[in-house]
């Protein structure tokens, strides 16, 4: 089964990241600025756009703001 490790928030030129790192290695990301959120993977030690950036729709979550709730959760224990 395949868990959080580690979790992180920081800022990035203005924007928001929300960061997870999983037990395989993999690491993904939410960076979320004046609207639009996006989610990123890293490949190779740079983090790749995965996907098309979008307007935030509060009433129905897709997976960059999945990624948000998870890191704020998993931060929150």
């Amino acid at each position: 089964m395949i868990t959080i490790t580690n979790a992180a928030t920081y800022s990035i030129q203005g924007e928001m990241a929300y960061a997870i790192t999983y037990s395989e290695g993999t690491e993904v990301r939410a960076i979320e600025g004046k609207g639009i959120i996006r989610k990123e993977h890293k490949k190779n030690g740079v983090w790749v756009l995965t996907g098309k950036a979008y307007v935030v729709d509060h009433s129905k979550p897709r997976a960059a703001e999945q990624i948000k709730k998870q890191v704020l959760d998993f931060l929150a224990q």
